[in-house]
């Protein structure tokens, strides 16, 4: 994506008066969304935007969702304006998860082979920056999961009674990192 598209991308939702600066850095982590459903495998690969559109909350909760609005011209001779979305690399990765496609599948094989390597210790950050970002990424989760955190309180007092293995002697249902960190099982 060249510096001359950047200059009109904004923030989905703000004025096109409130364009982002042109910025070469921020261009090459953005992914545009059609040749994302392309290699999702999608027979048009603007139906990506029906995936953006139903998840946006989500990808707003990871940052900014760049989007620019075009002209189309149909093979009628007709202008459509659509809006082309940008996306960074976490929202992206998202949406992997999101698509029901043999090559999403197969992306998110690989991206939850690469978390459980992380997770394990394989994988470690390589300076103080990258370890900024991993603390940033974890207090941004916190605050998603802060307003859960009371509804889980009351439903931990609702099952205390229960039985919390199947027959197998696992957990009845995956356990979230905080119930494994907090020996809840």
């Amino acid at each position: 994506m060249s510096t001359e598209i950047i200059r009109h991308l904004a923030p989905a939702g703000l004025p096109a008066t409130e364009t982002l600066a042109p910025n070469t850095v921020l261009a090459d982590k953005l992914v545009e969304d059609t040749v994302l459903g392309e290699r999702l495998g999608y027979e048009h690969p603007r139906q990506i935007r029906r995936l953006i559109a139903a998840n946006r909350d989500a990808l707003e909760a990871m940052g900014d969702l760049y989007s620019i609005g075009t002209d189309v011209l149909t093979s009628k001779g007709a202008r459509h304006k659509v809006t082309v979305y940008h996306l960074t690399r976490a929202q992206a990765a998202f949406l992997v998860s999101k698509a029901r496609t043999k090559r999403a599948d197969s992306l998110a094989i690989v991206i939850a082979e690469v978390f459980a390597l992380f997770t394990e210790g394989g994988l470690v950050a390589k300076d103080a920056e990258a370890v900024a970002k991993l603390d940033a990424i974890t207090e941004r989760a916190r605050e998603r999961d802060s307003d859960r955190v009371a509804m889980r309180a009351a439903s931990r007092i609702m099952r205390r009674g229960r039985k919390r293995v199947n027959h197998t002697g696992r957990p009845r249902r995956p356990l979230t990192p905080r119930e494994i960190k907090d020996g809840a099982w």
